[in-house]
């Protein structure tokens, strides 16, 4: 089982030395540390990368999660945003329509998809890597 465990790791560790220079990454370290930056280089047993405080270095041991950018993930919040603004704004003025003001009503569905939109910056992460537990 311990074997499985490892070459698991391994795969997974794969993916991460398959990251090209100047990807960004998001590091998971053991001991809750966290940083965001950019993939300088990955060898079998470490990743370094370049964040705002200047290069850091990861052994591959003290790595618990390695996450990347998704956009697919940002799509799914921006459209779920849009959504959840249209229905906003149908709510706003529900009974516009019934007293002549129909327009209205569209105009705060519009407002609303469209601040609710913004949603689309909410940065979205997929997990490429997961240490063994």
């Amino acid at each position: 089982m311990l074997a499985a465990a490892l070459a698991w790791g391994q795969q997974e560790w794969a993916a991460v030395r398959g990251l090209p220079p100047d990807a960004k990454v998001e590091v998971h370290a053991k001991g809750f540390s966290q940083a965001r930056g950019r993939v300088v280089s990955v060898t079998a047993d470490r990743l370094t990368i370049r964040t705002g405080k200047g290069e850091q270095a990861y052994d591959r041991i003290a790595v618990k999660r390695v996450k990347v950018p998704s956009i697919g993930k940002r799509a799914v919040w921006g459209a779920i945003g849009v959504a959840g603004g249209l229905a906003a704004g149908g709510f706003v003025c529900a009974s516009c329509a019934n007293e002549g003001h129909s327009g209205k009503r569209t105009q705060y569905m519009a407002l609303g998809a469209a601040v609710r939109a913004l949603a689309f910056l909410i940065p979205g992460y997929t997990t490429i890597y997961e240490a063994p537990k």
